[in-house]
């Protein structure tokens, strides 16, 4: 026998088909000499039960012929004397063709295997299949050619025979081979005897090293296999149906050389773009004509994600660092239980649509996420849902390092990613309420005995009715808010028909378009920031007005909840708030337990506001939407290999393939919004995550586009770490570095560049500062050493490159956000969980990769992005200057930096102008931050250098103790939620772990 060995296609899916129903099925068909005595002992009942099994069988499509052609006829009397001429055949089925090489001995096997066939049906109730007769004594080869090639034409035009396991066997086909989902070409298939990778033992028999023999006895040492077992192998154009690293058994050299030069021409042709080298050496390549649609602040993307998946027909793909069965993915109150996400994906595997979930396992000494919950929760839904958590850490080893990224994938078609996991307290929108108390309730007119509380549309209609009238015919409005304080009805209390409902609706909200009302941002102050009623706003009105637009939060003397069915009795009904049970969260205070218990408040939503959280998403269509599936495909059937599950709760998990599936319905998308980009997919992985050489794909993508930037670069980020070889740990991605040599460059040249850099004030970590808070000291201390604190930090490498006033070129930011409870004047940070860059107006890198080495160097964290290049340029302006900007990252940047400052679109346009980089940003950030400072004595601020001086700094009491009314008039004038991030902070302390905490006597890169 002849052995080949060689690596499969480095960006390959690599599936065990051996292992699927179907090909198992198969191979019980196949008929061979050693089971021929248990054939004859019951003849009847085989050829009845092998009769039904080859009707069931459609390798073939339909109603398609399949034409044979046999052109050539080689002799090779050297390693075959006894059947010497080997025939190349040709076949065509529809648009797939391919060759085969037999010798007439497996046309003398397929015979006798089609006649044992055709003799079932003398004892069966099928009439008799008729059967064509095997060429024999012919010595002209072209004339045994021809007789060979009609016999075989005649054979293949009775599909019985077609169909049969000789004949597919015969003729390399599978049921794989003319799935379109999996591809229009047609590769090699047989089956081969496949090499167990770790099955080899060392047979030393007088003990040598394994070296060899040692010359000395007359038993060799010998390294052996011992296990070899029969596969099915497919090649197809984008992948492997075997193992990565394959070994394989033929039973002569010509076999074997077939495979290699079958494997090695898929490679070269239609599977070319899987194994040449792609851009920052990413996985995939760059797909041009791509349609991406982006998404600030959760609201949006959770309620397109639950049309997506509502929208599904085949398959859905879910991969997250957490993943919370019980999200509301719509909040309208009414139907939010149809929204659910258990409950929208119990529905759609009822449906028949294959669910595969992939989560992050967790430690659970170290994180609260408790993803058992969400295993036990999602896997007892329906058994077409399927769950795995990755990764096993005893067997692999893995304990500081998890899986960051978050997908979403429908059909292939249609997938998403970002920075948003569908998890319990990241759903916000741009308005970032700190406070979520209870709804007041307004009866129908001055009947307070009805006990019927005001639906949602008679409501807006009554709303929209008035002030339409007040506007008069010409549409004229003063501007003020729309707010009626209204309590919604449950579902079965809305009157009318659903389709009556929603018209009435349409036409409600389309009197307000025509009146062309102001929607006023919803803070608990009258901060007198209306915003027009534009492209970012348009969905959520589309969708219907949420609940803090609705409903005013209920006062001191109206305290009584509605009652609820789900929520237990004496608690908050979860209809009747928008943060429901841990949505309303704070992980500053208090980071989420027992979130098996979901509509349980952890804080107290009458004393602590929650955390607003500030994040971007995407959604991509098209062949990128399926690289994204394919990452998923890769890890999954890593995650089943790795864990080497047979069975998991009495269902197969089986191995997954990329598919060219038909694509679902999009009429859920806003088309308009919809923008034409180049995208490709980049990512961080690993042989631990994903079973891949190592990968740092977003790296080189961020350092690249940073070295190419012309004119502006905008960072959002959750980290800033970055640079630091001369620390403990070394800190190894060079993106602090990367920058600085830009920056140099426009200082050397004189040209206008600048660099926005938004972080979360504080690393979002439980505890005081100065009561423990260890983790949160650790990574404030390496964010301040990347930012400013050292010669490593991004200002030491500017001023040793002399730029003095680092400044001038770059600025750090944050965000806060103001609002009441219950009267009393409050603020919190919002959390920066954004993992985004903007080049020029022109590129865009979003996903889930924070700038850390973890996310970063590829062989940690498992991280997603997507780097996006506009192809549709627009008129922009630069410095003054008239300069091409792409629609994706220009209209994403002036909605982020239109929330941000609280300003029109025209102060924002030139991002690259002194005038806006001095008096509109950093002059807005300033003014923000003096006020807030005076306010509520916030922390982090630049007067708390040491950590002794953080409780004076909380026992110093602000404006909203001493002069509330005062306060309150200061705070009208705060325009945005831009703030400057503080340099001075505990700048006189070491913040690293110290030597006796528990936090050092693990591997300081876990904070890095």
């Amino acid at each position: 026998m002849a052995a080949w060995s060689g690596p499969g296609p480095a960006a390959a899916t690599f599936a065990r088909i051996g292992e699927s129903t179907q090909m198992t099925r198969r191979r019980s068909l196949m008929v061979d000499d050693d089971s021929a005595g248990a054939w004859v002992d019951d003849l009847v009942d085989a050829f009845e039960s092998l009769w039904e099994e080859v009707e069931h069988t459609s390798a073939f499509k339909r109603s398609v012929p399949v034409r044979v052609e046999i052109p050539m006829a080689e002799r090779d009397p050297l390693h075959h004397p006894l059947d010497p001429v080997l025939y190349t055949i040709k076949l065509t089925h529809g648009p797939y063709q391919w060759e085969v090489r037999r010798r007439y001995k497996h046309f003398i096997k397929l015979d006798s295997d089609l006649r044992l066939l055709w003799l079932r049906s003398k004892f069966s109730r099928h009439s008799r299949v008729p059967l064509a007769r095997l060429p024999v004594r012919l010595d002209h080869r072209d004339a045994k050619k021809e007789r060979l090639q009609e016999y075989l034409q005649k054979v293949l035009e009775i599909e019985v025979f077609r169909n049969h396991p000789a004949s597919l066997k015969f003729l390399e086909v599978s049921k794989y081979s003319f799935f379109d989902d999996l591809g229009k070409v047609k590769g090699k298939e047989d089956i081969v005897r496949k090499h167990g990778g770790g099955y080899r033992i060392e047979l030393q028999v007088c003990g040598c090293d394994s070296a060899g023999c040692c010359g000395f006895c007359c038993c060799p040492c010998v390294s052996q296999a011992y296990r070899w077992t029969k596969r099915w192998l497919v090649i197809k154009d984008s992948f492997l149906m075997l193992v990565k690293d394959l070994l394989i058994q033929s039973w002569s050299e010509r076999q074997a050389r077939e495979w290699f030069i079958a494997i090695e021409k898929m490679r070269r042709g239609p599977g070319d773009i899987w194994t040449r080298q792609q851009r920052y050496d990413s996985f995939a390549p760059v797909r041009e004509n791509s349609k991406a649609l982006w998404f600030v602040d959760a609201e949006d993307y959770y309620s397109t994600v639950a049309d997506a998946i509502n929208s599904a027909r085949y398959e859905i793909f879910i991969a997250g660092w957490w993943l919370s069965p019980e999200l509301y993915l719509k909040r309208h109150i009414a139907h939010m239980e149809k929204w659910r996400l258990d409950n929208l994906l119990k529905r759609k595997a009822e449906a028949g649509v294959k669910i595969s979930i992939l989560i992050y396992k967790e430690i659970p000494q170290a994180l609260g996420i408790q993803s058992l919950h969400t295993y036990n929760r999602l896997m007892g839904l329906h058994r077409n849902v399927t769950v795995l958590r990755h990764p096993d850490h005893r067997r692999q080893g893995i304990y500081y390092w998890g899986h960051h990224e978050k997908v979403v994938s429908i059909d292939q078609c249609i997938s998403f990613v970002g920075g948003l996991d569908l998890c319990y307290g990241r759903w916000d929108n741009p308005q970032h309420v700190l406070t979520d108390l209870p709804r007041r309730r307004v009866r129908r007119g001055n009947d307070e005995s009805d006990g019927v509380a005001m639906s949602t549309l008679d409501g807006v209609e009554a709303v929209i009715n008035e002030r339409s009238e007040a506007a008069g015919a010409d549409g004229d409005d003063d501007g003020e808010e729309i707010h009626a304080g209204l309590a919604v009805a449950a579902p079965d209390q809305e009157p009318g028909s659903p389709r009556k409902r929603r018209g009435r609706m349409a036409k409600a909200w389309s009197r307000a378009r025509q009146l062309g009302w102001l929607v006023r941002t919803n803070t608990s102050l009258d901060s007198g920031n209306d915003v027009p009623f534009s492209a970012s706003t348009k969905p959520a009105v589309q969708r219907g007005m949420s609940v803090d637009e609705l409903t005013e939060p209920a006062g001191e003397e109206d305290d009584g909840n509605p009652v609820c069915e789900i929520c237990p009795p004496g608690e908050a009904c979860c209809h009747y708030h928008l943060f429901p049970g841990q949505d309303y969260s704070n992980p500053l205070v208090r980071d989420f337990e027992q979130v098996h218990q979901p509509f349980i408040d952890l804080i107290s939503r009458k004393e602590v506001p929650r955390l607003p959280w500030h994040d971007v998403h995407m959604c991509v269509l098209g062949p990128v939407a399926a690289d994204l599936a394919r990452h998923f495909i890769q890890r999954w059937n890593y995650a089943k290999y790795n864990k080497k599950l047979r069975v998991l709760d009495r269902r197969k998990v089986d191995f997954l393939l990329p598919r060219d599936l038909p694509p679902p319905d999009t009429s859920w998308i806003n088309e308009v919004q919809l923008q034409d980009c180049e995208v490709q997919i980049v990512r961080s992985a690993s042989d631990w995550s994903c079973g891949v050489p190592q990968e740092s794909s977003i790296l080189r993508a961020y350092c690249a586009s940073i070295q190419n930037a012309e004119q502006f670069i905008y960072i959002e980020n959750q980290f800033f770490i970055s640079s630091q070889l001369d620390s403990s740990p070394q800190i190894f991605n060079p993106i602090v570095e990367t920058l600085a040599e830009r920056i140099a460059r426009a200082h050397e040249s004189h040209s206008m560049f600048h660099c926005y850099v938004i972080l979360p004030l504080l690393p979002g970590f439980p505890g005081e500062l100065d009561a423990g808070g260890v983790a949160k000291k650790a990574i404030l201390h390496y964010i301040q050493s990347s930012i400013y604190r050292g010669p490593s930090s991004l200002f030491g490498r500017l001023r040793a490159l002399g730029i003095m006033e680092p400044l001038r070129y770059v600025s750090f930011c944050g965000l806060r956000a103001h609002g009441k409870i219950q009267q009393k004047l409050v603020t919190e940070m919002i959390y920066i969980h954004s993992k985004l860059m903007i080049v020029d107006d022109r590129v865009v890198i979003m996903g889930s990769a924070n700038i850390n080495d973890r996310s970063m160097t590829g062989d940690r964290d498992t991280e997603l992005a997507a780097v996006v290049r506009d192809t549709h340029m627009i008129p922009g302006c630069m410095n003054g200057k008239p300069y091409d900007v792409g629609r994706f990252a220009h209209s994403l940047r002036m909605s982020l930096f239109t929330e941000h400052l609280g300003c029109a679109h025209q102060e924002c346009f030139d991002p690259n102008s002194d005038h806006f980089f001095k008096n509109v940003w950093l002059s807005r950030a300033a003014a923000n931050t003096k006020i807030l400072d005076l306010v509520f004595n916030c922390i982090p601020n630049d007067c708390v250098r040491r950590l002794n001086q953080l409780q004076q700094n909380r026992d110093t009491p602000g404006l909203k103790d001493t002069d509330p009314q005062k306060a309150v008039d200061m705070l009208r004038t705060i325009r945005g939620n831009l703030v400057l991030f503080p340099h001075q902070f505990l700048v006189d302390e070491d913040l690293r772990p110290p030597l006796t905490s528990k936090e050092n006597l693990i591997s300081l890169t876990v904070f890095t």
